[in-house]
């Protein structure tokens, strides 16, 4: 039988000073001695008749079950629960893996800490078994309230010694039955009804059903819940090594438990979240996210980065060319991609007789010695069948006499096996000792190399291309961002997914300091203040391309004028970033975005990029300040920017409206028209 050992006694509130009586905001500040600003001033403790370990600061009270480790959290008129935590899982001496309950301690101690303005209850955890043997592991779980912004925080504290502790939740998820809906920056953003009728289990997933942060699962490290017109959201603080685990029932309701994973074998450091209390909705939600990431350096407004960059200012209402030189499919041994560098300038050549293009940014595949996804990470030299390094060279005089920037896709975390420095040595190593390998690219077979090497890469095949006179303007560097960091375990190159991370930036930084324009695949957290664009975002959809959940632009809301992000511009329903339901054009309406224009476009095309271009030349460096839901199911939304535009679409009917301060421009995407 668990035996509860509580370290206190404390029935009652403890007794403040006379200034308790007052808001906290004045109690603080009405402080005339550093012993009046400590926690516990602010935050009372409390163990009620029930057991249940109460703290109460203000109109915030967290209600901790020592026992089931349940906690319910009420503030600003709402309250939310967090359910008991899922089970761990742990490592024992021998190598075997075991899971269990935290809740099967045969100790817990409950202590107050305080530090700062926080103060709560730490649960110190111990005499945990498997197969009837006890384990040298400790945990202690700590809940408590920040005074200082009314916030919830949690602490997950692994003690590890033969025992590690591999997989834990601290807290549960939020209890999503009596909520109105769920809100997640699951990729681009989406809204789950409580009442959504389909079973939605773990989409997008890195780690068995486990989506990890800063990857399709979460952009951005937060989620959380709606009552009415009262949210609480969920904030990961410590992202690296952070995941989720989403199920979705229209008997349940949405369920998002957060998952803390081990790094190289050990949980090895704290762990931590807060929860924060919102008034209003997802638009609340996404602002409040919008300071954290001004506080913590994430965000780096556009205008911030062109300062640093002059040519990113060229992006703004330009539309981009994503074109291909070369795709060679390995397997068959044919092209299955092949435009020259001289029918590219052709194709480009008609676009600027038939419409004009005085702005272009260039985004060119396949430059290398046998095109797009092939032997890379040795790519180069540049390949002789698209024209070589002659081609080449003319096709880049040709784009800067006309303004135009070009940069070239490349990659350094594939490694294809007959790329010529291919070495098992290079790879990263699973904790098993073997690699990753798959046969799903046009270059065949590849496995991956470790981000400790990315850069010497990245640097050799710049300084080629520079010494033949065939700099880009930047680069795209594929997958960094999208794809969650790696852990590598060889004895030579070490990585923790932190470590990973700050390998790839160091490869983004090499290509704006020495080139200028860096990008990436999709916007994730960690990227979003070095890079200037992304290739896309993409949308919840499920194996049948449907939404799961209503579609949102969570992104945009925190982070349209700090990166650039380019949208389709077709008319047609679906495509691979979009279910089948979705017209492209209309979502790079909605967001602003930067339009992608096809380089065999029609006269309907290019009309369709000129208005996503003026909106984005116009807004580009401002925020969007609104988002609306127009109708329950999403269909038809507004959004609002800076400068007062408000662009109005709906999907269904294909209508859509551009409100700017001196003009109105509307139409419709399936009956093409513009009034």
């Amino acid at each position: 039988m668990k035996k509860l050992i509580v370290t206190f006694a404390l029935c009652a509130l403890p007794i403040l000073p006379a200034a308790a009586g007052l808001p906290w905001t004045e109690q603080m500040t009405a402080a005339v001695t550093p012993e009046e600003l400590k926690a516990d001033r602010f935050v009372a403790f409390r163990k009620a008749d029930s057991g249940m370990l109460e703290l109460i600061c203000g109109d915030t009270v967290l209600q901790l079950n020592p026992r089931s480790f349940e906690i319910t959290v009420s503030g600003k008129g709402a309250s939310f629960t967090f359910r008991a935590p899922e089970e761990a899982l742990v490592r024992l001496q021998d190598g075997s893996e075991k899971s269990l309950q935290l809740q099967d301690a045969q100790s817990v101690i409950a202590v107050p800490e305080q530090w700062a303005g926080i103060r709560g209850i730490a649960l110190a955890l111990s005499g945990f078994k498997a197969d009837g043997k006890p384990l040298d592991l400790k945990v202690r779980l700590f809940a408590g309230v920040d005074y200082a912004t009314g916030d919830a925080v949690f602490e997950l504290r692994p003690e590890e010694k033969e025992t590690t502790l591999r997989l834990a939740t601290w807290p549960g998820a939020l209890d999503g039955r009596d909520v109105d809906a769920t809100v997640m920056p699951h990729t681009q953003g989406i809204l789950i009804p409580r009442n959504w009728p389909k079973v939605i289990d773990a989409p997008y997933t890195d780690q068995g059903k486990i989506g990890l942060v800063y990857g399709r699962s979460l952009y951005m490290p937060w989620w959380g819940v709606t009552s009415k017109d009262k949210s609480a959201m969920f904030l990961i603080e410590t992202p690296d090594d952070a995941g989720i685990r989403l199920f979705h029932s229209p008997e349940e309701g949405t369920s998002v438990t957060p998952k803390w994973l081990h790094t190289l074998g050990r949980m090895g450091y704290t762990r931590r979240a807060r929860l924060k209390f919102i008034d209003g909705g997802y638009v609340a939600m996404a602002k409040a996210y919008r300071g954290t990431a001004k506080e913590n350096g994430t965000f780096r407004s556009i205008t911030e980065k062109i300062a640093e960059t002059p040519s990113y200012a060229k992006l703004i209402g330009s539309p981009i060319l994503h074109v291909t030189a070369r795709q060679y499919d390995a397997r068959n041994k044919v092209d299955a991609l092949f435009t020259p560098y001289v029918g590219l300038t052709r194709k480009i050549e008609r676009l600027q007789k038939e419409f004009s293009l005085p702005q272009a940014y260039i985004h060119i595949d396949g430059i290398g010695y046998r095109g797009y996804d092939n032997l890379e990470p040795d790519q180069l030299p540049v390949g002789k069948k698209a024209g070589g390094k002659e081609g080449l060279r003319k096709f880049l005089d040709f784009a800067h006499r006309n303004n135009y920037l070009v940069v070239y896709h490349q990659q350094y975390r594939d490694m294809y096996l007959d790329a010529p420095s291919y070495n098992k040595e290079l790879l990263v190593t699973r904790e098993d000792g073997t690699h990753h390998v798959e046969d799903t690219w046009a270059g065949g077979a590849n496995a991956l190399v470790c981000a400790t090497r990315a850069l010497d890469y990245v640097r050799r095949n710049n300084t080629y291309l520079r010494r033949i006179g065939a700099q880009s303007d930047g680069c795209y560097l594929d997958v960094f961002a999208v794809v969650p960091g790696d852990e590598c375990y060889h004895p030579d190159h070490r990585m923790s997914r932190t470590q990973c991370y700050e390998q790839r930036r160091r490869c983004f930084d090499y290509i704006k300091n020495n080139l200028g324009i860096v990008s990436s695949e999709e916007p994730v957290d960690w990227a979003v203040r070095t890079l200037h664009l992304v290739h896309h975002t993409v949308w919840a959809v499920d194996g049948e391309r449907n939404n799961f959940g209503i579609p949102l632009p969570l992104f945009t809301l925190v982070y349209h004028d700090a990166i650039v992000v380019p949208f389709e511009t077709t008319r047609e329903r679906g495509s691979y970033y979009y279910a089948k339901t979705e017209i492209p054009f209309l979502h790079a309406l909605i967001s602003a975005g930067m339009p992608y224009l096809s380089i065999d476009a029609n006269a309907q095309d290019m009309e369709a990029v000129r208005l996503v271009a003026e909106l984005h030349k116009r807004v580009g460096l401002q925020e969007m300040t609104n988002h609306e839901m127009l109708s329950a199911d999403g269909r038809k939304q507004r959004s609002t920017y800076a400068d007062g535009t408000i662009v109005t679409v709906d999907q269904d009917s294909g209508d859509w409206e551009i409100r700017y301060p001196d003009k109105t421009v509307k139409g419709n995407a399936i009956d093409w028209k513009v009034n």
